[in-house]
């Protein structure tokens, strides 16, 4: 029996070496051996994974392959920007998202919010730092409808939220503040875990956004979608909806009991 759990173990190992060929560029490659050979990280720890002659340090794992498998094997958030974009990342996390980019945009101008100040300082600033991304505004604020001081909960992940139960306080900014100072932005990407409409509702200034990308996560008593998807109609945006739901059907979705009933991505571009 021994035998044969070592064969079945050498042939998965022999079929996932074998994938790397899929792809064509280092890059993709690098993506690809992380996501099939560090899937045994399973602890919450500190680790360091080598990527493009730097490191990247990440509280967990397989939070940084999911991030890493999104934005440089799936291309998620490759839009069709101008040579010198500037490029809002609203909950930066770990900041794979700002490599990302840099990468693909290498004049672009990146500014970054994350309001969680274990990550943003642990985390965020470190990544910023071995990528040598001078590019990179950081600032350490949670996106909101208003400036002040907010509750928030804060897991050391990548799902801390605005909360009126959190168990830390953050500075807020406003979206309109940022686009006053920058001027028109031609990426905005929000994965800021149910704040999204309070952002989006109160600004003033979506007119000079380009492209946004939302990621929306909502609970059974949530449900704002219709909201969201109506202020980027207002705003003269087109837009595209995918579901990143696990479930392989309506059914084993909706008889599901975990907390989150809406998962998707929404892409939206400017009409011309």
């Amino acid at each position: 029996m021994n035998l044969f759990k070592k064969l079945g173990t050498a042939f998965r190992i022999i079929y996932s070496l074998l994938g790397i060929f899929r792809y064509k560029t280092k890059i993709e490659r690098e993506v690809y051996f992380i996501d099939q050979f560090y899937s045994f990280k399973g602890r919450r720890q500190d680790f360091k994974l080598k990527f493009k002659r730097a490191q990247i340090i990440t509280p967990w794992v397989p939070m940084a392959r999911v991030q890493l498998r999104s934005f440089f094997l799936n291309d998620e958030y490759r839009f069709e920007l101008r040579d010198n974009p500037i490029i809002i990342d609203a909950g930066s996390n770990i900041g794979i998202g700002l490599i990302y980019f840099n990468h693909v945009y290498k004049n672009s101008k990146l500014i970054s919010l994350e309001a969680d100040k274990n990550i943003f300082e642990n985390y965020l600033k470190k990544n910023v730092n071995s990528f040598n991304l001078n590019n990179v505004t950081l600032i350490n604020k949670a996106l909101y409808s208003s400036e002040g001081i907010l509750k928030f909960n804060a897991t050391g992940l990548d799902d801390g939220a605005v909360s009126e139960t959190g168990n830390v306080t953050v500075e807020s900014i406003t979206l309109d503040s940022i686009i006053k100072s920058y001027g028109e932005i031609d990426l905005l990407k929000i994965d800021i875990e149910g704040a999204e409409l309070e952002v989006l509702k109160s600004s003033k200034l979506l007119q000079k956004v380009q492209n946004i990308y939302i990621e929306m996560e909502m609970s059974h008593h949530q449900d704002y979608e219709d909201e969201i998807l109506k202020i980027l109609k207002d705003n003269s945006f087109s837009y595209y909806i995918r579901s990143t739901t696990r479930f392989n059907s309506p059914t084993e979705m909706f008889k599901s009991s975990e907390g989150i009933s809406y998962y998707f991505h929404v892409f939206a571009t400017r009409k011309e």
